[in-house]
């Protein structure tokens, strides 16, 4: 079982027993839609959508397409057109400085990089889904969508350059591990921001009850 998978097990297991309601209720899910949730991405996680033959390109159910779909309804159903454009404007800038990060680091850890490339990528991207996104669903918008995109565009790239001829697989295990340790990392820290005083007001969900 992966890390990610691992998360999002501990995750349900507390939502079954009752913990988090009010930051589910921030993210517009009741206890049954997050737990069908969490069953999406971990069963996702092992089916893969093929999009071309050629080249072969895949998409990896639970590590690209239900966060994005998640995503979009986050979006969608956001208190403010303030809070939408932050959201995105935040996603696609996580991609990008994630994208950034993959390029300058390696695809492995080594003699001088000992961490795993996937927790760095999901380090800076909760880090910059935090200060940009603000709230918890703009913070989690950024930090999954922005896992994926940064995916797509470091394989876009490669394909674009000619360097890459084989499969292109989005959201795979990496990834997945990235989209939800990120976004449960960018989560974190907007409510831990929130409970620190009269500094996190504006971190408070725009349209919250």
């Amino acid at each position: 079982m992966t890390l990610g998978n691992t998360i999002i097990l501990v995750a349900a297991i507390l939502i079954y027993f009752g913990f988090g309601r009010h930051l589910l209720d921030r993210m517009k899910l009741s206890d049954r839609m997050a737990l069908v949730l969490l069953a999406a991405l971990v069963l996702g996680s092992f089916i893969d959508l093929q999009i071309a033959d050629r080249p072969l390109l895949l998409l990896n159910l639970g590590g690209a397409v239900v966060p994005l779909v998640y995503s979009g309804y986050l979006v969608a159903t956001a208190g403010t057109r303030r809070e939408k454009i932050r959201a995105v404007a935040s996603a696609l800038a996580t991609g990008l400085v994630a994208y950034s990060v993959g390029t300058i680091l390696p695809d492995e850890p080594s003699h001088f990089w000992s961490l795993e490339p996937t927790y760095l990528f999901a380090i800076v991207g909760a880090l910059t889904a935090y200060l940009l996104g603000r709230s918890s669903r703009a913070a989690f918008v950024a930090a999954s969508s922005g896992a994926v995109l940064a995916d797509l565009a470091r394989f876009s790239t490669a394909y674009l350059a000619g360097a890459y001829r084989g499969r292109i697989w989005i959201g795979g295990t990496g990834v997945f591990d990235t989209v939800v340790i990120s976004g449960l990392m960018a989560l974190l820290l907007v409510e831990l921001a929130a409970e620190t005083g009269p500094a996190a007001a504006p971190l408070k969900d725009e349209g919250a009850k």
